[in-house]
């Protein structure tokens, strides 16, 4: 079978989904098969997708990898790529940062844009690599000069912290825009930002609500918080506190832990919500399950009080200690309040159940 028509017709399988004839191994699949056993890089490729994607024969990831580290070891650039991908993931072979850095700078070195940026993460969390957020800098450039969304808006982030690049906030922007502009949900949440504080662009409350919006409607829970904040506070938007609630919820539902503390707050006020002190508990408590120290005093101040739970002066005093220790100077004075009323051995369980808590907080960041 002629390169060309290959290349055709394997476009076909891949882009417009045809696949096997009765769970059999097509025609085209044996045709693509012969061109690989005689040594063709293309037709290795090919075959290591097929198998890779399950199209024209059974999904077997051990026979994509073989095939597609024949293709890379031929120089075949995207097998190159998906053969570090299938490295750093583990996927058919054993988990190696190594092996993966190694395959990904191959494809890189020959241009491939998602090679580029893959090695760029790699080398800005030292998977594989020794961490140098300098070279992940450079891979970066080279994917977001070729147009990768994904690289574009992490140089933006580089720029706007500094690592690896001079800090130079309006280059930040300039990267964030690119990739914004191409509908990545993250870079329009930062870009949003940028407007947001007037860093790196004059500040305009307007223009940040429109970038909010559009990553807040791609479900980006960071996003949907900042306009759930808009809303709240009447920035760029009418003030609009059910519009407020109602971005909170979409972003607490994604475990964002401040849209948790402000849907919470929210139901404790009856602010866009009615009132409603069991609600208000349920948020506060999701986001001190994640260590957020107002949601902890809140929390205490609902057991001293007996909002939403039963009064639980023990409960009260363990949930203010958490909030103090992680420097929440309100808490101080409710500390101090609780260890006049309770006795030592009740301090003691509170200080018991503080640990307790504190260790369940730690176990789940750790997940």
């Amino acid at each position: 079978m002629m390169k060309r028509t290959f290349e055709l017709l394997l476009a076909v399988v891949l882009l417009c989904g045809a696949g096997m004839a009765n769970g059999q191994e097509s025609e085209l699949f044996k045709a693509v098969k012969i061109e690989a056993e005689q040594g063709d890089a293309e037709a290795q490729f090919g075959l290591g997708l097929m198998y890779y994607e399950g199209k024209e024969v059974p999904k077997n990831y051990e026979e994509a990898a073989k095939w597609l580290q024949k293709a890379a070891e031929q120089g075949h650039a995207e097998a190159q790529y998906i053969l570090g991908l299938m490295y750093r993931d583990g996927e058919s072979v054993p988990k190696n940062y190594e092996e993966a850095a190694k395959w990904l700078q191959k494809a890189a070195e020959q241009g491939d844009a998602e090679a580029q940026f893959s090695l760029g993460l790699m080398y800005s969390k030292g998977e594989g690599v020794p961490q140098d957020y300098a070279e992940a800098a450079k891979w970066y450039r080279k994917a977001a000069e070729q147009g990768d969304a994904g690289a574009q808006g992490n140089l933006g982030w580089m720029y706007f912290f500094g690592y690896g690049v001079p800090m130079d906030k309006k280059e930040a922007v300039k990267w964030y825009r690119k990739a914004a502009e191409q509908e990545a949900a993250p870079a329009q949440s930062k870009l949003g930002g940028m407007y947001h504080l007037g860093e790196g662009v004059p500040k305009n409350y307007v223009e940040a609500v429109k970038w909010f919006r559009k990553a807040a409607e791609q479900g980006d829970a960071g996003a949907q918080g900042s306009l759930g904040d808009a809303y709240s506070d009447g920035k760029g938007v009418l003030q609009d506190k059910k519009e407020a609630a109602k971005w909170y919820r979409k972003a607490a539902e994604q475990g964002h832990v401040v849209a948790q503390y402000n849907l919470g707050l929210m139901y404790a006020k009856g602010e866009g919500v009615p009132k409603n002190f069991i609600e208000a508990e349920k948020w506060f408590r999701k986001a001190a399950e994640q260590g957020e120290a107002m949601s902890q005093n809140n929390l205490g101040y609902m057991y001293y009080f007996g909002q939403g739970v039963p009064k639980n002066f023990i409960e009260a005093y363990a949930r203010f200690l958490l909030a103090k220790a992680k420097g929440y100077e309100k808490a101080s004075g409710w500390v101090s309040d609780l260890e006049k009323r309770l006795t030592a051995e009740q301090m003691e369980k509170g200080q018991a159940r503080a640990a307790a808590l504190h260790r369940l907080i730690k176990q789940k960041s750790a997940e």
